[in-house]
């Protein structure tokens, strides 16, 4: 029991320190990014990269949890297996997909 109450709590600081991580990234890009141009665009890609990574952090965490949220409805892995998967597929391929449209864009 004790080693599962340390293994939720690392992801749920995971969680928090990937979330704070995109909010310093995106604040720093704002604030000391020189105002050159192509600047909105270089901020939006950053927003954008963190706000994919903050998605996939989410879904090792809903994946290590046994729990994801999606809308505000819970769905466990264990009562509700196929509303689980879906939540974690939504949660996925937006990832894939907004990392994939940069990464496209930056060719």
């Amino acid at each position: 029991m004790g080693a599962l109450g340390v293994s939720k709590l690392n992801c749920s600081r995971l969680l928090k320190t990937v979330f704070i991580l995109v909010c310093i990234a995106t604040f720093s890009a704002a604030v000391f990014a020189p105002k050159v141009e192509g600047y909105g665009d270089f901020v939006a890609t950053i927003f954008l990269v963190s706000l994919a990574l903050l998605a996939l952090t989410y879904c090792l965490y809903a994946f290590n949890k046994g729990e994801i949220e999606v809308k505000g409805f819970v769905s466990k892995r264990s009562e509700l297996p196929g509303y689980y998967w879906f939540g974690m597929l939504i949660y996925l391929s937006f990832s894939v997909a907004i990392l994939s449209i940069i990464f496209v864009q930056l060719e």
